[in-house]
């Protein structure tokens, strides 16, 4: 039991007599009740570069639908750390952010359960090379005209091009290669 000062104090002014105020001590039974746990902040946004290390702290809570697998979490603590290699690019992600459905529940007989989200936006990096588009081009020898190939790369802005291209070995011989501007 724990011992609480209550005070007790008329707010209304007296209009012609002055009261004193009273003062008593009283024991308070505190009853454990069962709550769910909370999370504070309900939704946790991160920001982590997409080639994080295999180990390296995301947040610290607890996670339930990890549907990449890309994290791991420490159950007493709730730290949340990398499992497995994250891709900005990969259809697990919506708009550079990754979301996770967070799951707690505590240890009592009928455990109570609460549930918040992290959002790790992943922050880019130049992890995938840039590629052409067309895997094979048709030309004629006899009325020569130009194919265009197209270049794409998946990373996002300040990581694609502009591009440098060139042919290889004996190629260069008989052709000629430029890139269109536009």
């Amino acid at each position: 039991m724990e011992g609480i000062l209550a005070i007790s104090k008329n707010e209304a002014v007296f209009s012609t007599r002055v009261l004193t105020t009273a003062t008593a001590t009283v024991a308070v039974a505190v009853e454990d009740g069962n709550e769910a746990p909370v999370f504070r902040p309900t939704e946790l946004h991160v920001k982590r570069l997409e080639d994080a290390a295999v180990g390296s702290d995301v947040a610290q809570y607890q996670l339930s639908d990890d549907y990449a697998n890309w994290l791991n979490v420490e159950e007493d603590i709730g730290l949340v750390t990398v499992r497995s290699s994250m891709d900005r690019e990969s259809t697990f992600v919506k708009d550079d952010k990754y979301t996770v459905l967070v799951l707690a529940y505590d240890n009592d007989t009928v455990p109570a359960t609460g549930t918040g989200t992290l959002v790790v936006t992943l922050l880019d990096v130049n992890d995938h090379p840039p590629v052409v588009r067309q895997r094979q081009a048709s030309l004629c020898n006899v009325e020569p005209s130009p194919a265009m190939l197209g270049i794409v790369d998946r990373d996002g802005p300040g990581h694609t091009g502009p591009f440098s291209i060139e042919l290889l070995g004996d190629h260069r011989l008989n052709w000629t290669i430029s890139i269109n501007s536009t």
